[in-house]
C-alpha cells in the first residue's frame, strides 16, 4: 500500500477503470474468492489493508481491492471488520470535505482578473494546487465507499448481513451510513420492510439518493411506496431518484402518484416525470404535466381496473418554454451558460456553415468569428428566457469570471445586464475548462456530500461551450490537461446530484479527437447531449 505516488493521468486511467468496474455488478474489482470460514490471521490482515485503504492515499483500484477482498470473507468477523472501515471511512470523509470547504472559501477573492502582485498569483497557485490534492482525496474515497457498498451487496451469510446492519443501527456519521444503507438494500438478503422504516427516520439526502438508487437496480415492489413517498421531497435530486425507482418497478399502480407529482413540478424534472410515465402507460405525451393529467382522467377506470388507487390530481402550472441553444432544447428553470474566451476563439468559424435553429442558412448562417458567433447565440437564448426562470454565465480562459455572483431571475432588466456584458467579452488566453465546470458547481451548491438538511441544487442544467482541448490555467506557457482529469472530477462533483451537462463543440476538427471524445464523454456521462458546430472533418 506504501506505493510511490503515481502520475496523474494513471491515476485518471486508474481511477476511471476502478468506477467503471464497480459500475458493473459481476466485475468489482477484480473477483475476490469467497473464504466462509476466515481464520484470525487472514481476516487481520484484510481488515488492516481495508483500513489502510480509508487511511492512505494511493491506487484507486488496489484501495478498492482492499475493500472487497475483506467483504468477500463473508462471515460474522468479516461484517464487523468491514462496518469498522467504513466508520473509519465516514470520519476521514469528514475531515477532508470540511478541509475542502475552507480551501474553497480562501481561494474566492483569486478569481478574475484583479491580481496584480506576483505574491497573489504564488498564493493563488498554491491554493488552486491544495484544491486539486483535496479533490484527488475525495474521489479515491468516493471508489472506496462504492467498494464497500458493493461488497455489503455481495455478502450472502445471514451473520456478515447482520453484523453490518448491527453496525449501521448505531453509526452516527451521516456518510458512514449512506455507505452501510446503500449496501443493505442493494443486498438481496436484507428484508425491505425493515430498510424502509429505518430509512423514513433518515433526513439525509444523500442517504435518500444512495438508497433510492440501490431501490432502482433491486427492483423490490415493497420499495415502492417509500419511493412514492419520496416524490414530494424538498431537494429535486432526491424526487429525480424516486421517479426511478417507481419506473423501474414497471408498475402501472405508480402512474396516478406520478401524474399528481408531476403537476407541482417547473423545471427539468417535467422531463423525468414524462419518460417514466410513458415507460409505464405506453403513451408518448412528453413533459406537459397537464396533457398527462387530462389523459389520466380519461384512463382512470381502466388504471383502477389494475390495481391503481385512484387519486384526485390538481392542475398544476403551464409547462414553461423550453430552452433552446444550439438546437438543443430544456424545460429547465435553472441554467447555467459556462461559455468559452479563449484566444482560439477569435479565429474564424468552418468553412462550411450550419444553419442556425429555427432560422435559414441564408438569413443567420454560423460565420464569422467563433467568438461572435458565441456571443449572438447565447445572447439570442438569455433573450428568450422566461422571467421565472434563474441563470447565470460562467466565461472562462485562463482565469474563470461570472455574470453575476449567483444565480439570478431573468427579469428584462437582467437580460440587459447580460447583453451587455456578452457584448464586451474579448477572446484571449488558455483554456482552464476545470476552473469553469468547478464554478458552475459551486454555483448549483453541490460541494461535498449532502448529509443533513435540504439538498435542492440551484443548477440542474449546465450548457458548456468550447473550442479546444483544455489546459491549465497558465496565461503565457498553458499545459495540456488531461480531458479525463477533469472527467473524474466532475463524476465526484455529480455522484448525488445528477445535474444535466450538455456539451456543444465549435469546430470539432481544429480541437481533434480528444477534445471531441472529451466533450462526448461529458454530455453522455452526465445525462446530456453533444452537439457539433463548425468544421467536423
Amino acid at each position: 500500500m506504501n506505493a510511490p505516488r503515481v502520475p496523474r493521468l494513471v491515476r485518471a486511467a486508474v481511477l476511471a477503470v476502478a468506477l467503471g468496474a464497480m459500475a458493473s455488478a459481476g466485475a468489482v474489482v477484480g473477483n475476490p474468492a469467497p473464504v466462509f470460514a476466515a481464520d484470525a490471521a487472514a481476516l487481520k490482515e484484510r481488515r488492516d489493508r481495508a483500513m489502510e485503504a480509508v487511511q492512505v492515499d494511493g491506487d484507486a483500484l488496489v484501495r478498492a481491492k482492499a475493500v472487497a477482498d475483506l467483504g468477500a470473507l463473508d462471515d460474522a468477523d468479516a461484517g464487523k471488520a468491514l462496518a469498522e472501515v467504513i466508520t473509519a471511512l465516514g470520519f476521514r470523509w469528514t475531515q477532508i470535505e470540511t478541509t475542502h470547504r475552507q480551501t474553497l472559501l480562501a481561494y474566492e477573492p483569486f478569481r478574475g482578473f484583479t491580481m496584480k502582485e506576483q505574491k497573489d498569483w504564488a498564493m493563488k497557485k498554491k491554493l488552486g494546487d491544495q484544491i486539486e490534492q483535496e479533490e484527488e482525496r475525495l474521489e479515491g474515497l468516493s471508489v472506496v465507499a462504492q467498494a464497500s457498498v458493493t461488497a455489503i451487496a455481495r455478502m450472502k451469510s445471514p451473520d456478515a448481513v447482520a453484523a453490518v446492519d448491527r453496525a449501521a443501527a448505531g453509526e452516527a456519521d451521516g456518510r458512514a451510513r449512506s455507505v452501510f444503507l446503500g449496501g443493505l438494500v442493494a443486498n438481496p438478503a436484507s428484508k425491505p420492510a425493515d430498510l424502509v422504516k429505518r430509512l423514513q427516520k433518515e433526513d439525509s439526502p444523500a442517504i435518500k439518493i444512495m438508497a433510492l438508487e440501490a431501490m432502482a437496480a433491486r427492483k423490490d415492489p415493497a420499495f415502492a411506496e417509500y419511493a412514492t413517498k419520496a416524490l414530494t421531497d424538498t431537494g429535486w435530486p432526491v424526487r429525480r431518484a424516486a421517479i426511478a425507482v417507481l419506473q423501474a418497478l414497471g408498475d402501472v399502480k405508480a402512474v396516478p402518484a406520478l401524474v399528481a407529482a408531476m403537476q407541482t413540478e417547473e423545471g427539468v424534472l417535467l422531463e423525468a416525470f414524462g419518460k417514466a410515465l410513458t415507460a409505464l402507460t405506453g403513451q408518448t405525451l412528453g413533459h406537459f404535466a397537464d396533457v398527462w393529467r387530462r389523459w389520466y382522467e380519461e384512463h382512470k377506470d381502466e388504471l383502477s381496473g389494475q390495481g391503481a388507487k385512484p387519486q384526485v390530481v390538481k392542475p398544476g402550472a403551464k409547462a414553461p418554454a423550453p430552452v433552446n441553444y444550439y438546437g438543443v432544447e430544456t424545460v429547465s428553470r435553472r441554467v447555467l451558460f459556462v461559455i468559452d474566451i479563449s484566444g482560439s476563439m477569435k479565429d474564424p468559424i468552418g468553412n462550411d456553415p450550419v444553419e442556425t435553429t429555427g432560422v435559414s442558412k441564408k438569413d443567420q448562417p454560423y460565420t464569422g468569428p467563433k467568438i461572435e458567433v458565441a456571443k449572438r447565440i447565447l445572447g439570442e437564448a438569455i433573450a428568450k428566457l422566461e422571467a421565472k426562470t434563474t441563470f447565470n454565465i460562467v466565461f472562462f480562459n485562463h482565469q474563470v469570471t461570472t455574470f453575476q455572483d449567483k444565480l439570478v431571475p431573468a427579469t428584462a432588466e437582467i437580460k440587459a445586464k447580460a447583453d451587455a456584458a456578452i457584448f464586451d467579452l474579448q477572446a484571449a488566453g488558455s483554456t482552464y475548462a476545470l476552473g469553469a465546470l468547478r464554478q458552475a458547481f459551486e454555483f448549483a451548491g453541490v460541494n461535498g456530500t449532502p448529509v443533513t438538511g435540504k439538498f435542492d441544487p440551484l443548477v440542474d442544467t449546465i450548457f458548456f461551450l468550447s473550442d479546444g482541448a483544455p489546459t491549465d490555467d497558465s496565461l503565457d506557457a498553458a499545459k495540456p490537461m488531461p480531458p479525463e482529469e477533469i472527467l473524474k472530477a466532475v463524476r465526484e462533483w455529480n455522484r448525488l446530484a445528477h445535474l444535466t451537462i450538455h456539451t456543444i463543440a465549435i469546430d470539432p476538427s481544429v480541437g481533434k479527437g480528444a477534445f471531441v471524445r472529451f466533450m462526448k464523454v461529458l454530455a453522455a456521462e452526465n445525462h446530456g447531449t453533444y452537439t457539433a458546430i463548425g468544421s467536423t472533418k
